[in-house]
């Protein structure tokens, strides 16, 4: 099925010194049914939904927007957090971890984009479900990591094909729509793990059509990054539409960021927990083959009664 070419780069950061606000065209009818081409129109400033009229070969400058972001990587910004700062597990392990390396230019090709792209942070992208025309921009954006929230019903060999051929670590996230089900917190987390340790990037994480699924993990990632809640509310609305789901609104509104302490902990715990399971066998292993070693030096008395 036909699918519209999104150019929205939602700007969650200072992006390009040349850019001009549109508003996407939505579908009238179907979720998942094709789109119109696009047609400049005037957009919110609060939704934020830009187009680049840069050329393909152009870097996106991801710089941090000081009025929306807080810095991940020098911890400081003009962006405040409405709760005035980060809680500690946010300052002691996900900025740590999102800014474990110095901030990259991550190139972003304007022409070719998958139906509702997105840029969410440098070297984090979201889209709707990649259909085999979209596979060369992938290949351009360089990916190390796709994460797929939701398993279809039948396996997409084609799909995996690509991920294969291209050496993209592809990460199946298995879950219901939120429409279905609001996501579980040991699941965001799990999810929150991979799109927040910069060693995947860049990465790209979409459901099947880049709203929902996608638009709640976003929202999270917003939080985490210490956007206001109407602004992120906006940004679920501009690629939600014409689909808003009201419970989408309220697991976004009403997620805390407490949810998220330790995030990383598990992630240690596994670790420690897989070397002792290894150490543990190797010494199993070393000790069993002692003894079979010495039990054949092991000489059973005489039976027939002499000394």
């Amino acid at each position: 099925m036909a699918s519209k070419r999104s150019g929205r780069t939602y700007q969650d950061e200072g992006q390009h010194t040349d850019v001009k606000d549109r508003r996407q065209s939505r579908p009238l009818k179907q979720e998942d049914g094709p789109r119109d081409e696009r047609t400049d129109s005037k957009s919110s400033s609060s939704r934020g939904s830009r187009d680049s009229s840069t050329s393909p070969d152009t870097v996106a400058d991801m710089s941090l927007n000081e009025k929306m972001v807080v810095s991940v990587e020098a911890k400081t910004s003009d962006a405040v957090p409405t709760s005035g700062r980060l809680p500690t597990f946010i300052d002691s392990e996900l900025l740590l971890k999102m800014s474990s390396a110095p901030m990259v230019q991550y190139p972003v090709p304007a022409e070719g984009r998958p139906y509702n792209f997105g840029v969410v942070v440098p070297g984090v992208y979201r889209s709707s479900y990649p259909k085999p025309q979209d596979f060369s921009y992938m290949q351009k954006l360089g990916l190390k990591t796709v994460v797929t929230l939701g398993r279809k019903d039948e396996p997409d060999h084609e799909y995996a094909d690509f991920m294969a051929a291209t050496g993209i670590r592809h990460h199946i996230i298995d879950m219901k729509g939120t429409k279905k089900e609001s996501i579980p917190i040991r699941t965001m987390k799990d999810i929150l793990r991979i799109v927040l340790d910069q060693q995947h990037y860049p990465l790209m994480i979409h459901c099947n059509h880049g709203k929902h699924r996608t638009g709640c993990v976003v929202a999270v990632v917003r939080k985490v990054s210490g956007w206001k809640v109407d602004l992120i509310l906006d940004e679920y609305r501009t690629y939600a539409a014409p689909k808003v789901r009201d419970c989408d609104l309220d697991y976004i509104s009403s997620f805390e960021l407490s949810q998220l302490s330790n995030l990383f902990v598990q992630e240690a715990n596994t670790r420690f927990r897989t070397r002792t399971f290894y150490r543990a066998t190797i010494f199993t292993c070393a000790v069993l083959v002692i003894w079979a070693l010495t039990s054949r030096q092991i000489t059973l008395p005489p039976t027939d009664g002499s000394l």
